[in-house]
């Protein structure tokens, strides 16, 4: 009976140890999945200029890094999993990746692009993202007018003729 006690003893050693490892490695693939770094926005088309940079990954701190042709036109280091620019990007095809501690994501690719949207409403209201030149005849005037995004020109406009101005 003693000797039977003794092997199940033993049996729940190696049991334990095997469980122990069995954790350890479960731990190390869990770490080893969360320190990737995903790209999820922006992807493809983004019309919006102070465009929003998101991402997932594990680590305290990041660097986002944002190029057009190989020319860095942002390098900053943020604590969350989300970036705004502040400036303006100009229109065209930019690439965007993340750098934390060693690790490097992915490359993600986007294009910005200019949306011309005008509202007509006592004016006229640009609710693109880029300026516009407004051509128009009120009362058999014609003028001309250059309006930002979001900026109303207030005419009883009987002839509008509109392009981009950027």
């Amino acid at each position: 009976m003693r000797k039977l006690t003794e092997m199940i003893k033993e049996n729940r050693k190696i049991e334990l140890v095997i469980g122990g490892i069995s954790i350890f490695i479960l731990l190390l693939s869990f770490v080893k999945f969360n320190s990737d770094i995903i790209l999820i926005s922006p992807k493809e088309i983004v019309t919006e200029r102070n465009t929003e940079f998101r991402w997932s990954g594990s680590y305290n701190n990041y660097n986002l890094i944002v190029e057009n042709e190989n020319n860095p036109l942002v390098n900053v280091t943020v604590n969350d999993n989300y970036y705004r620019l502040e400036n303006k990007l100009p229109f065209g095809v930019y690439y965007w990746y993340i750098i934390a501690k060693e690790k490097k994501s992915e490359i993600g690719k986007f294009e910005l692009m200019s949306v011309v949207a005008i509202k007509q409403d006592n004016g006229i209201l640009n609710e693109g993202n880029s300026r516009i030149k407004a051509d128009y005849e009120e009362n058999e005037i014609t003028g001309a007018a250059i309006l930002g995004v979001n900026e109303l020109l207030k005419k009883n406009l009987t002839k509008l003729e509109v392009e981009q101005d950027e």
